[in-house]
This record gives C-alpha cells, sequence and structure tokens, in this order.
C-alpha cells in the first residue's frame, strides 16, 4: 500500500533528525563543562612510577649556533665567512667556519685560509727577519720516533733580503716546544704538565752569504757541510759546524753578529743561475749541481777533504734543469727533470745523452722529483699543470 509505506519513511526521517538533535545537545554540554569532563576521562594509575625529567641536548642545534656564531664574527672581522647554506658537509671544525679548503680550489676574494689547530698535536709558528726559498732539517741524536714533549730540532734556512748583502745562512734551534693540541683542556696525565705553558725558544746563528739562496741541501753523511745555490750563478759548499756547536752548547745560541766564514769550495763555471740541487746518499762527497742553461755540473769529494767538479756539463735537456736526485742505491745514478717535459736518468760515465729519457707527456714544466728510498724504482714527478 502506498500510503502506509510513505507513512513508514516519513518516521524513519523523523527518528533519525531526533537522533542528531541528541547528538548536537551533547556535544555543547561537553564543550561548556571541558574541565569536568577531563576530570571524569582521566585514568589514575595506581602504581605510577616517579622519573626524573631528563634535560635534552640537541647536539646538531648547539652546532648550528657555535658555526652562525663563528661566521658573524668572521663577517664583523671581514674576514668574508660563508653562510650556513654554502657550508659543505666536510667535518670543518664548527669553531674555525668557512669552508674546507683542498689543492686547486678557487680562492674567493675576501676569503683567507686559516689553520685549523686541532688537526695537529704540535704547531709552533716562528717569523723571520727575511723570507726563505729553501730550508733543511739538520739530522741529531735525539731520536727518529721522538714521543715524549717538549721536542727540540735543528734547521738550516737561507734568506731571500731585499738588498744582495743582508743575505745569510741561519743555523736555528727552536726548543721547548710543547703539545699544542689540548692547550684548552686539562689532562692530568700529560707528560709534559711541567712548562707546558710556556713559550716555544728559537735560537740563531747565522753566516753572511752573497746573494739570495736559491736552494740548500745538507751532506747526509757530514750534515755540518751545506752546499747553497746563489742568485749569482754560483754554487757554494759551507762548514757550518761552528754555529750548529754554538746552538747546541746551552747559553751560546744567542743571536750576535754575523760571521763571515769563508766557504769550503766555491764553483762558479755554471752559465745561469739555478736551483737543482742533491747530495748522493750512497757516494760520500758526490753532488750534483744544474742550472736555468740545462747543464748539470758533478761534484766528487778528493783526497784531504776537498771538492772536484767536472768543467764539463752532462747536456741533454732543453731549457732550465728545475730538479736532481741522486740514486738511493747506486753510486753512479741520478736523475734530472726540467722545463721540456721531460725526465732523464744519467749514467755518470756519460755526459753526451741520457742513458734513459722519457717524456712525462704534462706540456708543461716538470718541477720537481723524488726518488723513493724504499722502491729504489719507483719515482714521483710534479708539474706546473698540478
Amino acid at each position: 500500500n502506498p500510503a502506509v509505506h510513505e507513512s513508514t519513511m516519513k518516521a524513519k526521517r523523523s527518528a533519525q533528525a531526533a537522533e542528531v538533535r541528541s547528538r548536537e545537545e551533547a556535544t555543547a554540554e561537553a564543550t561548556a563543562g571541558g574541565s569536568s569532563l577531563a576530570e571524569e576521562l582521566e585514568f589514575e594509575d595506581e602504581f605510577e612510577d616517579e622519573f626524573e625529567e631528563e634535560d635534552v641536548v640537541d647536539g646538531a642545534g648547539e652546532e648550528a649556533a657555535e658555526m652562525e656564531e663563528a661566521e658573524l664574527e668572521a663577517a664583523a672581522a671581514g674576514g668574508g665567512g660563508s653562510s650556513s647554506a654554502d657550508m659543505p658537509d666536510d667535518g670543518l671544525n664548527p669553531s674555525i667556519g668557512g669552508r674546507f679548503y683542498r689543492a686547486g680550489d678557487a680562492i674567493e676574494e675576501g676569503e683567507e685560509l686559516r689553520v685549523d689547530a686541532s688537526a695537529y698535536d704540535m704547531l709552533h709558528r716562528a717569523r723571520l727577519e727575511w723570507p726563505c726559498l729553501s730550508f733543511a732539517v739538520v739530522p741529531d741524536a735525539l731520536g727518529e720516533d721522538r714521543a715524549a714533549f717538549p721536542h727540540t730540532a735543528y734547521f738550516v734556512a737561507g734568506t731571500q733580503a731585499e738588498a744582495r748583502g743582508q743575505n745569510r745562512l741561519l743555523c736555528l734551534k727552536m726548543s721547548a716546544m710543547h703539545r699544542t693540541k689540548h692547550d684548552d683542556e686539562s689532562d692530568p696525565e700529560s707528560d709534559d704538565e711541567d712548562g707546558a705553558d710556556e713559550d716555544a725558544l728559537l735560537e740563531c746563528q747565522t753566516i753572511a752569504h752573497p746573494g739570495c739562496v736559491n736552494r740548500l741541501k745538507l751532506m747526509p753523511q757530514a750534515p755540518h757541510v751545506c752546499a747553497t745555490w746563489c742568485e749569482d750563478s754560483s754554487v757554494r759548499l759551507w762548514d757550518l759546524s761552528h754555529q750548529l756547536g754554538n746552538l747546541h752548547a746551552p747559553g751560546k745560541g744567542g743571536g750576535g753578529a754575523s760571521a763571515r766564514g769563508e766557504p769550503l769550495k766555491t764553483f762558479g763555471g755554471h752559465g745561469d743561475e739555478g736551483y737543482a740541487l742533491d747530495w748522493s746518499p750512497v757516494a760520500s762527497g758526490a753532488l750534483a749541481s744544474a742550472d736555468c742553461a740545462g747543464k748539470i755540473h758533478a761534484w766528487r769529494g778528493s783526497a784531504g777533504g776537498g771538492w772536484a767538479v767536472d768543467a764539463a756539463p752532462y747536456e741533454g735537456h732543453v731549457g732550465s734543469v728545475e730538479d736532481v736526485q741522486w740514486s738511493p742505491v747506486e753510486a753512479g745514478v741520478f736523475m734530472s727533470c726540467g722545463v721540456d717535459s721531460s725526465v732523464r736518468v744519467w749514467d755518470v760515465r756519460r755526459k753526451g745523452a741520457s742513458a734513459i729519457t722519457v717524456d712525462e707527456q704534462h706540456g708543461a714544466d716538470v718541477n720537481v722529483i723524488s726518488w723513493s728510498k724504499q722502491v729504489n724504482y719507483l719515482v714521483v714527478s710534479g708539474a706546473d699543470d698540478g
């Protein structure tokens, strides 16, 4: 019956509407009495445990804050600090700020290189009157693998002064060099606790040198004998035993006037100045010197403690010879490299041509070579192309 069906549907709709109104009224009452409802619904645990609140340390947040502070300080000082958005994730010490520099990276205007002292167990700085193009560490009897602080070390350096007459060979002693890596920490077990706050001590003995020192090398068998390449196209040998002895004796290492000792030997047979210089580790007194004109001369020790230099040079390079190295195992073999992009191996018995010539294919000057002392057939070369 249609009438009955319609009546039934109206009743269902009325019941649904009433139910909706009832729910809305209940929600309104709950909102109005929210606090009482929350109290009624709160769960009480009669066996409740007691916990102390813990401090939460956000390490990432602190690190970011330190980096931002370092950048602001750099910017205030005109250091050109980088923004944190540009900061690479390269393990940089946050206290340093900036970015990690790798060889070959471009340095933007306003940027400066700053050392990360935490990378070194010991880092001391010494400032000399004039820049030095070359230096050498003097072997001593204090041990090869030194572990206990403070350290002592001896050096020889050659100056590049403004005026020719101001140049010197510098014999240097640095002592009281304490550990610096943990300067900001208290280490009760440190082996050099006493005097750790003292500054390192630099002592110097000098000898006059007639011009800029392009390069110097110490004789392995007698470290007090020093060979120097001078800007006046001469190579000289010096006896530094007096200066080094004064440094070794307590209280005698102060500055004082520059000594004017005479060289043991002066060779003026090179046609130009040079930089390549090396002593043989095998044959005592054997020296090789090479110049910017492509000529190499061999020196050998003679009876009575003197030296003889071959007047005839070894020739083969086109242009400047940049470096020479004696074989670590053979007395009569040395190697050279030059601006002609070649590395050459020489037999001292043949002056007309090298025994082996290797074109390094750099297409640029080969400036340096290093002959391994552990693997005698391994040589590394370096050129202008990096």
